[in-house]
């Protein structure tokens, strides 16, 4: 869920409310003052009763801030786990279509896995029996419309190569198919 708008809304909301606090301390000050010259008390008794009140809204202020910034920190935490939780649960569920496409396209074309080379092709195009692109509506396929991109990569690269060289991992001999981004991710 986290795309990037959902920060600025929060400090948006949080800056909001220190604006308020502020002009709140502004309207206090003007009516504190009146109050207090209209009571008839000498310049010196209004000064420190100005002062007094400043004191306390600065220390209201930063108490607010101290609460914007404990409030900020925790739907921080909240928004960047919900989105590594959905883009987890996106690529748990992209592997297994992919997967199970595979094993379709095994089945299909004489017990092979699609090539390497042409992986993406032979997935998301009509094949022959032997895994050439097929001629009008026969054939097999498309199993895929298109290579799923993996969401912690924005890409949909695949390779035999090791953690980190692509989105995916291919082995086009027993048909594993997993992500490459990182080593925890390899493991789903």
């Amino acid at each position: 869920m986290d795309n990037g708008k959902s920060g600025g809304f929060v400090w948006g909301v949080a800056f909001g409310l220190v604006v308020g606090a502020v002009a709140g301390a502004a309207v206090l000050y003007s009516w504190q003052t009146t109050r207090t010259a209209q009571a008839g008390a000498s310049p010196a008794d209004v000064a420190q009763s100005m002062d007094a009140s400043l004191k306390s809204m600065a220390a209201d202020v930063k108490a607010l801030r101290e609460n914007n910034e404990r409030f900020l920190n925790m739907v921080t935490r909240e928004f960047e786990t919900d989105g590594n939780e959905a883009r987890i649960a996106c690529m748990t569920s992209d592997i297994q279509t992919v997967r199970s496409q595979l094993e379709l396209y095994k089945v299909q074309h004489q017990d092979a896995y699609p090539s390497l080379e042409r992986f993406e092709a032979q997935l998301t195009g009509a094949t022959d029996v032997d895994g050439n692109p097929a001629r009008g509506n026969e054939g097999y396929g498309p199993y895929l419309r298109r290579v799923p991109a993996n969401p912690y990569t924005d890409t949909s690269t695949v390779s035999n190569g090791p953690i980190g060289s692509s989105a995916w991992h291919y082995d086009q001999k027993t048909g594993e198919f997993r992500a490459n981004d990182s080593e925890e991710h390899a493991k789903l």
